[in-house]
């Protein structure tokens, strides 16, 4: 069996970043990157030098609210998913955007009970997030892994 990657991306100033393993079926990697030009870099590392391995990108889509342009005015989301997209256009890997909402099934029991609450200030979280709903979402995961009863 190959190993395949899917590799999350929660893009910002700081930008959170998990790879995970089809194989091990577990997150391999997961990190938050300070700058947009480091993040990218690392993303495209991964892609220009192994982009058979790579079964898909899913990024948070960055949309712009009147929240943030007063909150948090920067470009970085849109650049760093515009260069992976572009990246991913060019070697040939599944790009996809999730809306930012969509990491709300991905609860803090969920990931707790796989393991992926990892510490820092949360941006690698949301990438894990982001993870766990493309996995529900395309049945590469048993849902048993993660399901938490609600009481």
């Amino acid at each position: 069996m190959s190993t395949n990657y899917i590799i999350a991306i929660d893009p910002g100033h700081t930008t959170g970043i998990v790879y995970y393993c089809t194989q091990r079926e577990n997150v391999v990697l997961n990190a938050e990157i300070e700058g947009r030009d480091r993040a990218i870099d690392m993303v495209a590392n991964t892609i220009e030098s192994q982009p058979q391995t790579i079964r898909a990108i899913v990024a948070e889509a960055f949309v712009f609210t009147e929240e943030t342009t007063r909150v948090s005015p920067q470009y970085d989301p849109l650049k760093i998913n515009g260069a992976v997209e572009w990246l991913c256009a060019r070697y040939g890997v599944r790009y996809v955007e999730q809306h930012r909402d969509r990491q709300s099934f991905g609860t803090k029991a969920k990931l707790q009970k796989l393991g992926w609450w990892f510490p820092g200030d949360g941006h690698s979280r949301s990438a894990a997030k982001h993870l766990l709903a493309f996995l529900d979402d395309h049945r590469l995961m048993n849902p048993e892994r993660y399901y938490v009863e609600v009481a």
